[in-house]
This record gives C-alpha cells, sequence and structure tokens, in this order.
C-alpha cells in the first residue's frame, strides 16, 4: 500500500509543475491555520543557534529563495523546522513573469527547470505579507531583483529602493519608519524592507551576461560599502547556499 508521500507525489504530478507548486503552498497554509501541522511538526526541542553576520539564526537549515516567492507561507515553512526563510525573488513594482508554461519537470533527474522570470507581487505587497507572519521566530530575508523593464542602467535605483540597509533588530518591526502600503508603492529608497526583514539578498539572473553584470556595478557605484559577492568566504561550519534562478 502507497504511504502518503507516494500518494501525494502521484497526485501533484497529475498537474503541471506550475500548478503543483502553488496547490502545495496553498496545502501548507491551510495546515498550519487548522492547527493540523503544528501537531505533525512540533516544536523541536534541540536547537543548534548560530550567530552570523550580526544576526542569530535558530538553526543552521534555511529556505532559498524560490519557493516562497510572496512571503505568505513563512508560518508554515516555519513549522517544518526551517531557521531561516528567504522570500522572493521580489522586485519594487509587481510582475507577471515569463509566459507559460515557465516551470519543467526532469522527472528522471528528481529535479525542475525554473523559468518563472520573477513574478511576483511587488515589494509592498510583499512586505506587508511577511508581516503577517505570527509564530516564525526566526530571520526572514528578502531576495531582491529589478523589475523587467527598468533598464541596466537604472538597476541600482530598484535595489536600493528595497534594501533596509545595515541590520538593526533580530526579527521584525523595528528597522525604520512605516511601509506604505501596496496601493501606495514601495516608499523611499532603503525603506521597502525596514519592517518587515533584517536580511536582504541581490537577486541577479544570468550572472555571467555581461548586460546582467552591470548593474551590480552600478550598484556598487551608488553604494560603496556593499561588500562584493567575491570577498566574502564563509566559515567552515556555515556552508553555502544554492539554489535555482527564482
Amino acid at each position: 500500500m502507497p504511504d502518503a508521500y507516494d500518494l501525494a507525489r502521484s497526485l501533484l504530478f497529475r498537474l503541471d509543475a506550475e500548478s503543483a507548486h502553488h496547490l502545495s503552498l496553498r496545502g501548507l497554509r491551510l495546515a498550519e491555520k487548522s492547527g493540523l501541522l503544528p501537531l505533525l511538526f512540533p516544536a523541536a526541542e534541540c536547537l543548534a543557534p548560530v550567530e552570523l553576520l550580526g544576526l542569530r539564526f535558530p538553526n543552521r537549515v534555511g529556505l532559498a529563495a524560490g519557493l516562497d516567492k510572496e512571503g505568505n507561507t513563512i508560518d508554515a515553512l516555519g513549522r517544518l523546522g526551517f531557521g531561516f526563510v528567504e522570500i522572493g525573488t521580489i522586485t519594487p513594482r509587481p510582475q507577471a513573469g515569463n509566459p507559460k508554461p515557465r516551470l519543467f519537470r526532469l522527472v528522471e533527474h528528481e529535479a525542475i527547470i525554473n523559468r518563472m522570470g520573477f513574478n511576483n507581487p511587488g515589494i509592498a505587497a510583499g512586505v506587508e505579507n511577511v508581516r503577517r507572519s505570527k509564530h516564525f521566530d526566526g530571520v526572514i530575508g528578502f531576495n531582491i531583483g529589478k523589475n523587467k523593464d527598468t533598464p541596466n542602467e537604472n538597476a541600482a535605483d530598484d535595489y536600493l529602493a528595497q534594501h533596509p540597509g545595515p541590520p538593526r533588530s533580530p526579527r521584525c518591526g523595528s528597522l525604520g519608519p512605516p511601509v506604505r502600503s501596496a496601493e501606495e508603492g514601495a516608499g523611499p529608497p532603503c525603506q521597502g524592507t525596514r519592517q518587515a526583514g533584517p536580511a536582504a539578498v541581490q537577486g541577479r539572473a544570468g550572472p555571467r551576461s555581461p548586460a546582467r553584470r552591470r548593474p551590480r556595478e552600478g550598484l556598487s557605484r551608488r553604494w560603496p560599502g556593499r561588500p562584493d559577492r567575491d570577498q566574502y568566504h564563509p566559515g567552515p561550519r556555515t556552508g553555502r547556499r544554492s539554489s535555482a534562478s527564482q
């Protein structure tokens, strides 16, 4: 008799990959709100917190961007044991992403090809979604990117409009002035994520393309104190984060 995983996998694989993705996240949110998820995944008794770059993580296991693209499933993902959740990629303004189909299964390799194209509700809506999380006590990060229709020479403005600046709080709620509503927009530069998360990650697609490298160079000029990716070498116990293009 098939177990629960095999049964769920069989049902989800009857759907296209993107529909299965959204259905799974909706199921997680429903299980969290109904109280089922806390019963299945009670709070961990043994934690090994770690402090890195001024942030305290409950444990060393985190979720990279690309799964919770809107920041509306944080509590449910926290119940699964993640010490940090990185949402996004988020852009200053909402965008629909690439035409469908854009998510493809490679069943024989147990992998997927992600060509979503930074589909997201925009930074203001993402911040509001994150602020609705009630139970997650880990670190929330924003993976930020530029809008598709923003010229490369103006990409630095998109990143700076969303970046929270140096983290000054281990959790939500005290990193700056109130964030504007989704209707009002993301607000002035460096306010986009202040009220919702202490960490921001610059998201880039195709980093080996010269056209995609130019925004990074422009951002370095506009934000001289920004650490360069090549200057950061994680310690032997911190590892590296790896994810598909969001």
